[in-house]
């Protein structure tokens, strides 16, 4: 508990936020209604679960709230692992200090550490407890489901493995929780599931025929190694998520990744049950990654928690014992890649939106492209910026048919030519785009500072008009 309360003050001292965490917070903060917040997460590809949560505390506080409840939700996912989790004393504090228990689902204000306390507490309830908790194991796999597309394939994992468990010596108490994980994740999906005008990153999938056209890019190996070995590179600049076992070739990244599935479960290999929910779970990462949404580390880190739930339910079975020797590979990786984020965090910036706040006057008329870095600008400076692609002002990104984005577009979202335009007849005093998009040398416009060097995306250069 010490060891998570101290990382949690480190985070709230020193993590500056992104575009996903200001995204939901100023979705939340501008919904004038319930229903209005509703329809809006249609576009985000999302269960609505976080931002309702969100919605409530954007209406007795600030955005610090967010991150007081994520933090929050982090320490008490380790106390729960502490107090009643499979791991020897000395190996919680360990555990406490790994990348995703105190850094990623701690300092990032997102909703899979959420996920992680509802698996966490369902596997306390299932394998450290004497009594059944039918009831309360069903609703913690519902609640569990709606966190997010990934904590529903966790609650579906976690349902099966109760069948497996169980039956045939206690049908109806193997099913409940099975059958409420199976009712949380279709709930899940028809929440979550985009609208027909929602563009962006959700608007288009594989879905309609993934297979006809072979794409082994898509089998995303490389998340299952950064979750699995989430020790970042030592350097500020571009350090999140990404791993130092990261390498440009495909056959060397899936071997690492066959490596590490597979020390896992061979550590489990004397519990048949934690073995089937383990090799279960990746597959069923690596396909959802194929065929709908590769996805990114904080995603995968959910294969983690299925790891520390496997190890959990391995450990409570007689004659089942886990192997330590892959516990404390497991967790020793897990701390190393910890301690390196959180001081990387705290002696560099995560994102340049704070300081593109300190340059930028709080009047000014700001244009951002492209949009997605316009809800890290609107949330740092506390006001509405013009999002170029859509032609609005606007705190947040809304992935709708309004949105003129190019398909892949890199590094901007419309031509240079067009956002200069819309600058123009806003009225801009500034323009902030990606530093690597020069202006031509007659456009009306001084490069006022470039901000770069983040652990994200998040660089920026910062123009302002000159006539």
């Amino acid at each position: 508990m010490g060891v998570s309360a101290t990382a949690a003050v480190v985070a709230l001292a020193t993590h500056e936020m992104w575009r996903d965490e200001w995204q939901a917070w100023l979705l939340a903060d501008n919904s004038s209604s319930l229903r209005q917040l509703l329809s809006d997460v249609r576009h985000e590809g999302h269960s609505p679960l976080w931002h309702v949560l969100l919605f409530g505390l954007s209406r007795i506080g600030s955005v610090e709230l967010m991150r007081l409840l994520v933090a929050a939700v982090a320490v008490a996912s380790t106390a729960v692992v502490a107090w009643f989790g499979p791991f020897r004393s000395w190996q919680k504090p360990v555990f406490a200090l790994g990348y995703f228990s105190a850094f990623e689902y701690l300092a990032v204000s997102r909703p899979y550490g959420l996920s992680a306390l509802l698996a966490f507490t369902y596997a306390a309830l299932s394998w450290s407890s004497n009594r059944d908790h039918t009831g309360w194991r069903a609703v913690l796999l519902v609640l569990l489901a709606l966190t997010s597309v990934y904590g529903a394939m966790l609650a579906l994992v976690l349902g099966a493995a109760a069948v497996l468990e169980r039956w045939p010596r206690r049908p109806p108490s193997a099913l409940v929780p099975a059958a409420a994980a199976a009712a949380g994740v279709g709930l899940s999906l028809v929440l979550a599931r985009p609208r027909a005008t929602t563009t962006g990153f959700f608007s288009s999938s594989p879905l309609l025929n993934p297979f006809l056209g072979l794409d082994p890019d898509r089998i995303d190996l490389r998340q299952v190694v950064r979750a699995l070995v989430p020790v970042p590179p030592l350097r500020h600049d571009g350090w999140w998520d990404n791993s130092v076992v990261d390498s440009p070739s495909g056959v060397v990244v899936g071997l690492f990744a066959a490596v590490a599935i597979g020390i896992v479960a061979l550590g489990l290999r004397r519990s048949p049950v934690s073995v089937a929910m383990w090799v279960a779970g990746v597959a069923g990462f690596l396909v959802f990654g194929y065929v709908v949404y590769t996805g990114s580390i904080y995603h995968y880190g959910h294969l983690y928690v299925l790891a520390v739930a496997a190890i959990w339910a391995g450990s409570s079975r007689a004659g089942a014992a886990v192997d330590q020797r892959m516990v404390v590979a497991l967790l020793g990786v897990q701390a190393l890649g910890g301690v390196a984020a959180l001081a990387l965090d705290a002696t560099g910036p995560f994102s340049n939106g704070e300081q593109v706040a300190a340059v930028v006057d709080g009047e000014e008329v700001v244009v951002v492209d492209p949009d997605w870095f316009g809800a890290t600008v609107a949330g740092e400076r506390g006001s509405s910026v013009l999002m170029a692609a859509s032609n609005e002002q606007r705190t947040f990104v809304r992935w709708n048919e309004g949105r003129e984005c190019r398909e892949g577009a890199a590094p901007l979202c419309l031509d240079l030519d067009e956002v200069l335009a819309r600058a123009d007849r806003a009225g801009a005093d500034v323009l902030v785009l990606p530093p690597e998009v020069r202006l031509p040398p007659s456009a009306p416009w001084r490069l006022l500072e470039v901000l770069d060097g983040a652990a994200t995306d998040e660089d920026f250069a910062v123009h302002r008009r000159t006539g």
